[in-house]
This record gives C-alpha cells, structure tokens and sequence, in this order.
C-alpha cells in the first residue's frame, strides 16, 4: 500500500512539474507575442489616407509647375530639384543627391527679326529636334517673306507664293507644315493656341532629320505677325538650338525602417517633355513627384517596418537617363546592394494622370519592352496575391472605399498595355530589365491630353482623379514598405549584370563603350570622329522619339551607355532597318547603332552614317548586347543631304507602313518598302552612303558624297514593284541627271519631282514606241491627261 502511495506520488509530482514547464513556456510565448505585436503596429490605411491632402498636393503640383521649363537641362528642371530637397529638408529627411551627364537639345534665346517695313526684334522658341536634327539657323539667320497660312490646308495655300518663304501657321494645324516644305518654304512659326493636345504636339515633329526650321511665337505675337504678313514684310529667323551634355541630378531620399536592411524604392521622374522644350509647365505630369513629396512627409512622421527610398528621376524623356543612371550608380555601385547585405525587394513607379481615376500594376513598359512567362513568374509569387487579395482589400475596409475597383492587372503576358493610348516608357524598366521587381503604376484609359505641350498648365488638373489613385497607389506602397508578412527570394530579385535561369529567364543591365570611326582612303583604316552625336536604339524605324539613346560623343568619338538590355530578352523586332532597308531577323535583335555630326555654324548635317562597303557593309550596326561591358561601333562619311518626302505606295496613295498607333513600332499594314538609291555617274550603288527612311510618315533623307548626283527608286511589296522614280530627268535626257546635292545646302524633293520624271520617262519611252509602229490608244490618252 505505501508503494502505491509512493508510486502515485511520483506520478503526480511528475505532473505537476510538467504542467509548470507549460505555463512557463506558454507565459514566455504571451510575451514574445506581446512584444511582436507592440513592434508590429496594425496596417493604419486610415492615418495613411488622412494624410493625402489634396489642397498640399495641389501646392505642391502649382510650384512644380511654375518654375518654366522643366524639360531636362533646362532651368526649371534644376529648380524643381532645388525644390524638393529644400521640402526633404524642411521635413528633416536625409538625402543624397547622385549627378550624371545626359544629351538634351538646349534653345539658347532663339529669335525672329523683322526686317521690313519696321526693324523688330521678336521673342520666338524652338521646336523639339527632327531626331538629331535640330534646325540650328547659320549666325545670320534664315531670310524670306513673310507669309500667313491659316491652317496650312491645300486650300489655304491657294494663291500664296510660299517658295522661298517664312509661313506662319496655326499650331493647331496637325503636320500641314510639311505642305510648306513640300512647296518650298524655307522654315515655319506657329502661332500659340488657346488649347492644344499631345496629338497636335508630337505632329510637329518628324522621325527623320528633316532640316526645316521651326518656332513658336505666343498669341500677341502672332497677331503682330499676322499684321505684318498682311504687309508683305520680310523677316529672319534665328534658330539657336544646339544638343549639348549637361549635368542633372538623382535625389534618393532615404527613411529607414527597423528592418534597415531590406529596402522598397518608389521612383518618379520630376522632369517634363515639351514639344516647345523651352515651354514647358508639365502640370499634370508634376503629379507623381508631388505624391512623392506627400509620402516623404507621412514616413518622416511614422517610421516604416523597412527602409523606404523614395528616388526623384529626371532625364525620363531622353530615353529613360535618369532611372537608366539611377540603377547604375545607385545599385550597381553599390556594394551592400550587390552583396546581398542591404536587399532592394521592390521598386514602385509613380507615372500618373489626372485626366481619369483608373490604375493600371505593370511591369514592362516599351523602352525595352521586356518581358516573358518567366520574368512573370516572381510577380505571380510575390505581388498579386499581396496587392489584390491583401493591401487594396484591407485598406477598403479601412476606409469604406472599393480601392481594388480602380486598380488593373497587368502582371501578364499579353494586353499588358491594357486600354493605354500610344507607346509608354516606365521609370522602372531599368529595374526589371536588371532582373530586379519593378512594378508600375500608371493611370490607364487615359489620353495624357496635355502632357507634350506648352499649355500643360495646373487648370486642367483634376484633383479628385489624382487623389482616388493616390490613395490607392499609397495603399499598395504602404503594404510594401510595412507588411511584416512580406517577404521575397533575394536570388529572384538581385540586380544581376547578366542573369541566365534553367527555366529560360534572361535579364541583364550592361555597360556599352562605343565610338564613332570614318574610313580614311589615305591610311587605308578609320579615324575616330569627335563630337558626333551617337545613337543607340532597339528599334530605328519607331516613330516614338523618345526611345532613342542619343549621346554626345567627347573629343575621341567615344561614348557610353549604360542600361543597354541583354541580348534577346529585349523586345520588337522590326521589319525595316535604317533607310527602311529590310533585315534579317538575326540583324533585327538587339541595338542599332549610328551616328551624326552636324555643322555648328549651318546646322546641317555634314556626316551621316556611312550604309556602303566601309560602312554597314563592313561593320555591323546591328549589335546582340551579350556581355558586359559592351563594344559598340558605328560608321560614318562626310556627306551632302536632300530630303525626301511623298514616299508612298502610289497603288494604295498611302504610307508603305501603317503602324499601330498603341506602339508606333509595329504595322498594321507593311508593304516592305525598300529604298534603293544609285551614283548617275557609275549608274551603281555609292560607296558611301547613307538614308534614314520613316515609311510610316513617307519621309526620307538622303546622305551622299558632296556634290555628287543621285537618283533614288522605292519599291514596295514582296513583288517588289517600283513606286517612285527620281531622276531628275527632262526631254533631252529622259534617264535623268540626277539630283545634285552639295555641303552647306540640303534639296527638298516631293511628289511633284517624281509625278515630273515619272511623267517625262514615259511620254519620251512611248514616243519612241510610237515611232517604231507600237501604239496603245489608252495610254496615249493617259499621257496627254499628265500632260
């Protein structure tokens, strides 16, 4: 009986001591999870939404926009930067400010002089470059009569003498200023409208470096214009734009969070684009940055569970520099980022509208237009199921408003351009393109009616729109940045140089070291050309001009660019190269590189690329970027230019190219137009010579030796059939003289030259079939009707 009592006294002692080690774990697990809990705060969408102050935003979009021109280079823009880290300091953020070099197209002060019957001195401002071409007047100016032209309509132009004139035009008057060209102005003044639009902006100007210059006067100065038109005066026109390098600044203001180590990132360029790029308010596009400057605010107040990097970009119109330059030295030259020390999880781009409430969440824009079911994969992993079924849905229940309706998915493989209008660039694509997570958020079923234009002014900004997508946006930035919950595989993320996975994943970020040669007969090899203007682009024929990498070269002919895609991962390939010339497939991947130099005194171009046996023919401009750094060359000769416009398929009266105007790089209708251009002297292919075809625009401009003659065919379609003839030819010489060109000058051809040799060429051809008894009774009537 004792053993018993023993044996259960054991037991119980046993027990009890087991259920004291529970209680005490389970009194240590309480206050693990009370101290969690007190270091976790609940997701406050309420307190976060409070702190959108519209009336703030509003302030804040006004100075932005007041500064002038923020155009990248220009005053403004510089002001605006001075802006913001004045605001970072004011709300005790820190800061640092990364500076980088980018080639813009300055306006330094350009001009109209009246000459007769008064002497004036009119203020007057250029327009955005033809490509590199950016019309540059010689010291002296450019001299005609002036003449009005309304609109610019064919029935405008009755009775008016336009050759050798100054028109002055409406600006909104879509591309009627190249009826001016083709009738022999000599340059064009738009007259400053009430309202415009991005369509009537970007009409003003031309994919291929078409030399015409052009200004844009305000509306009193129109009217004084128009008044002197009326009084036949003459007038000069001083064009005084040149591409140049200037420094611009990266601001990267950083929060730390308690997780110190792992960083969110949201980017938003500060800059703006104008078609008048010396005009340029850019209201509606100075939203992101303002919403920026808001979020830097409320994080300074209520410190986040990870570090927030909110980065202020400019340069996004010269094909992304600013965010290219920001993923070079701000990640690439970092070694706690590369490392793994310090991990960047997510980077979130602002590029908002006010013109509609809707969001689209991409990932892929078109400047590298980079994307795949791979790449996708670490979104569907990471990002869907926490933006859609976990921050938009709490932060409505907070707040009482559906945010999940006015958000779209575009994390997929097609249609991820959703209802967006016209090709699009995103601040983030350099991240993606990098192997890292970018994710855009860009308002969709939006026109971005103002963006582009001189009248981008606060009125047209809708608050209400921009407040209902910013607190949206914010929702999701918030979830980033404090979701304890959200965690990421840093090896799917780690900015990579080159990045190669077993499942097919390509991504890559490389450095380029490029330079400029021309072939010297007398040495028998190529000299560097210093000062060029290089161009390095995935897709030559696109008429989006915004895509081009264009880069002063130094007094080497060398350059650099950094943030070129890694081989195939890039996207469009296109169906013409440069000068329209149709590619191989293999030649259509990758980058096309070419090079300018224009003339400082008559702006003219004086070396083009060089498409002939020492040129393309040799050196490939076709480049498939596959290892870092990159080695980029590109040809060039000297050269006398003519421009060529009414390129068309004469069987359809229409372009040999109609794109697609959501990406402006690939047709709906490709007649696979082939420019072929011929020596009147060998009656061969030149050895040097170059083009730049737009098919979709019809426009060409030539490039040959100095005073050499040319005579140019267009084909069109499989067949090949000939469409357009230019010979220069005459009665006496059916088979042309060809068109003369020469240095200082540049010819401007049209369809009236070629409807002339085509005509000439077969009324002297059916003459002599006539004589030798060959007669055909309706195309003799056809002959005495061009006739």
């Amino acid at each position: 009986m004792n053993i018993q009592i023993n044996m259960f006294s054991d037991k119980y002692i046993r027990c009890r001591s087991m259920k004291a080690r529970i209680a005490l774990m389970l009194l240590i697990l309480l206050l693990a999870l009370q101290a969690y809990v007190k270091a976790t705060p609940p997701m406050d969408y309420e307190g976060l939404a409070n702190s959108i102050d519209v009336n703030k935003l509003k302030e804040y979009i006004e100075k932005l926009s007041s500064f002038g021109s923020r155009v990248t280079g220009y005053s403004g823009c510089n002001d605006a930067a001075n802006f913001i880290v004045s605001r970072l300091k004011e709300i005790n953020v820190s800061y640092r400010i990364i500076e980088y070099e980018v080639t813009v197209p300055l306006d330094r002060s350009s001009y109209i002089e009246v000459i007769e019957p008064v002497s004036l001195r009119l203020n007057a401002y250029a327009l955005w470059p033809n490509y590199v071409q950016t019309c540059k007047t010689p010291p002296t100016g450019i001299e005609g009569r002036l003449v009005y032209v309304g609109d610019g309509d064919l029935e405008d132009l009755d009775d008016k003498d336009i050759y050798g004139s100054i028109a002055l035009i409406e600006f909104n008057s879509g591309k009627n200023w190249i009826n001016l060209l083709r009738f022999g102005a000599r340059g064009v003044i738009f007259i400053e409208p009430d309202e415009t639009s991005y369509p009537e902006a970007i009409a003003k100007i031309s994919s291929a470096p078409v030399y015409f210059p052009r200004l844009y006067v305000d509306r009193e100065t129109g009217a004084l214009l128009k008044q002197l038109a009326e009084n036949h005066s003459v007038i000069r026109i001083h064009v005084n734009m040149d591409y140049e390098i200037v420094k611009s600044s990266i601001i990267v203001a950083e929060i730390e969070g308690e997780r110190k180590d792992e960083i969110v990132a949201v980017i938003a360029h500060y800059d703006t684009w104008s078609v008048v790029p010396a005009i340029a308010p850019g209201a509606d596009e100075a939203t992101s940055p303002s919403l920026l400057l808001l979020l830097a605010e409320y994080f300074s107040k209520n410190r986040p569970l990870r570090t927030l990097w909110l980065v202020f970009v400019s340069g996004h119109w010269q094909a992304l520099a600013g965010a290219r330059e920001f993923m070079e030295k701000a990640i690439f030259g970092s070694e706690d980022i590369i490392s793994g020390e310090r991990k960047l999880l997510v980077v979130v781009g602002l590029d908002l509208s006010s013109d509609n409430n809707r969001l689209l969440l991409t990932y892929r824009g078109y400047f590298y237009d980079y994307g795949s079911v791979q790449v996708l994969s670490k979104y569907q992993k990471y990002v869907i199921p926490n933006v859609f079924d976990k921050y938009l849905k709490d932060a409505s229940a907070q707040l009482g408003v559906d945010l999940g309706s006015i958000v779209e998915n575009g994390l997929v493989v097609e249609g991820w351009w959703d209802d967006i209008s016209g090709p699009f660039m995103l601040d983030i694509e350099p991240v993606t393109m990098a192997h890292g997570m970018g994710l855009a958020l860009r308002t969709c079923g939006s026109l971005r009616h103002r963006w582009g234009t001189p009248k981008s002014d606060i009125k047209y900004v809708n608050l209400e729109n921009i407040r209902i997508q910013a607190l949206a946006s914010s929702a999701i930035i918030y979830g980033f940045v404090n979701d304890p919950e959200f965690s990421v595989d840093w090896s799917m993320v780690k900015p990579s140089r080159i990045f190669y996975s077993p499942a097919g994943e390509l991504a890559g970020f490389i450095t380029a070291y490029g330079k400029v040669l021309e072939f010297n007969y007398t040495k028998n090899w190529y000299d560097r050309v210093p000062y060029a203007l290089a161009v390095v682009t995935r897709s030559p024929s696109s008429t989006y001009p915004f895509m081009h990498i264009i880069v002063k070269c130094n007094e080497t002919g060398g350059f650099v660019v950094h943030g070129l895609g890694v081989g195939s991962a890039i996207g469009g390939t296109v169906l013409w190269g440069a000068g329209g010339v149709q590619i191989l497939q293999k030649e259509g991947i990758g980058y096309y590189t070419e090079a300018y130099l224009l003339d400082e005194d008559t702006g003219l171009i004086v070396k083009a690329p060089d498409l002939g046996q020492y040129g393309s023919k040799s050196i490939l401009f076709w480049s498939l970027v596959d290892s870092h750094p990159y080695q980029l060359t590109t040809v060039v000769f000297s050269c006398a230019s003519a421009t060529i416009i009414d390129l068309y398929d004469i069987s359809r009266i229409s372009e040999p190219v109609l794109l697609d105007s959501r990406f402006l790089n690939t047709p709906w209708v490709n007649m696979v137009p082939t420019i072929m251009i011929y020596d009147v002297s060998t009656l061969s292919e030149f050895i040097r010579y170059g083009f730049v075809y737009i098919p979709s625009e019809g426009i060409a401009t030539i490039f040959t030796p100095p005073d050499s003659r040319f005579a140019l065919i267009l084909k069109v379609g499989p067949e090949k059939r000939i469409s357009v003839v230019l010979v220069n030819s005459s009665q006496l010489h059916p088979d042309g003289y060809g068109y003369k060109v020469q240095r200082g000058a540049e010819i401007i051809l049209s369809a009236i030259n070629a409807s002339n040799d085509i005509a000439t060429i077969i009324s002297t051809r059916y003459s002599n079939l006539k004589k030798n008894m060959i007669e055909n009774i309706a195309l003799e009537e056809n002959i005495k009707a061009m006739e």
